[in-house]
């Protein structure tokens, strides 16, 4: 009991410290209706891990942390552009492409690495379960910075989810946005992988929205939602000996199943 104890411990906390700016983020998403901007942030900053893999810089040091947060913060510059695009549709598609384009270039890179298929996994699904307390300090300071940052401006980040402004002042808050966005991912691919980080903007978000109205409201439900979620995947994934991360995304998106079926067909029965 005790050595599952001293295992689980640094996993939970992570997994507590990832749920809070995740949701956050992931209702302004939502609010924005560029759904896919978070997958194809996370896979851009996984690209950037790959690439210093294969420029032999050891995965999780500074340099390779380096240049992950360089591929996420070019691609916010340019995500922040796409609020010149007036077509909601459109935005996706490009955010599409830009998404499998990095997707495929991480494997054709990989290709050429002998450890490739191990690399492959650990982008995909991360190893949260075995997080360090140096990696939980860390992220615990980051996120902090994220989050108050989030806090401050909270109404600059609103208005622009709900606003078609333009100019250099809309761009400049929506780049700083953005910028928060990349960081807060690319360390959270690090140590979650891409899935994880996917299921966690969007998942508890959308269930929040289901079943609420107001922007805290539905802060407050995604919290609850991603923590339960997290904590009893965690528990599942060490008692069964199952992959961390894989569990977590699965156990999310059934609960996110059911929750929004009891939603939608019990306003129905009214």
């Amino acid at each position: 009991m005790m050595e599952g104890a001293s295992i689980l411990w640094p996993a939970a906390v992570m997994v507590l410290l990832l749920v809070g700016p995740h949701v956050y983020l992931g209702l302004h998403v939502l609010e924005r209706g560029i759904i896919f901007v978070d997958l194809s942030m996370a896979q851009i900053a996984a690209l950037g891990s790959v690439a210093a893999l294969l420029a032999g810089w050891e995965p999780g040091s500074l340099a390779s942390s380096g240049l992950s947060h360089a591929f996420a913060v070019m691609a916010a510059l340019g995500f922040a552009g796409l609020r010149r695009v007036p077509d909601k549709t459109y935005r996706e598609v490009l955010i599409g492409i830009v998404y499998v384009t990095a997707t495929a270039l991480a494997l054709v890179l990989l290709s050429r690495s002998p450890h490739g298929a191990e690399a492959i996994k650990s982008m995909l699904s991360g190893n949260i379960l075995w997080t360090t307390p140096g990696q939980l300090v860390h992220v615990g300071l980051l996120y902090s910075g994220v989050t108050a940052a989030l806090a401050v401006f909270h109404r600059r980040w609103t208005s622009l989810s709900r606003e078609n402004a333009s100019g250099r002042a809309a761009f400049f808050w929506e780049a700083g946005f953005f910028g928060l966005f990349a960081l807060t991912i690319t360390n959270a691919v690090e140590v979650a992988g891409v899935l994880m980080v996917f299921a966690y903007l969007i998942i508890p978000a959308f269930v929040a929205s289901v079943w609420t109205g107001s922007f805290g409201r539905r802060l407050a439900f995604g919290w609850g939602f991603g923590t339960a979620a997290s904590l009893l995947g965690v528990s599942l994934s060490y008692g069964y000996d199952l992959p961390t991360g894989a569990t977590i995304v699965t156990l999310m998106g059934v609960l996110a199943g059911v929750l929004g079926g009891v939603r939608r067909f019990g306003a129905s029965a009214v």
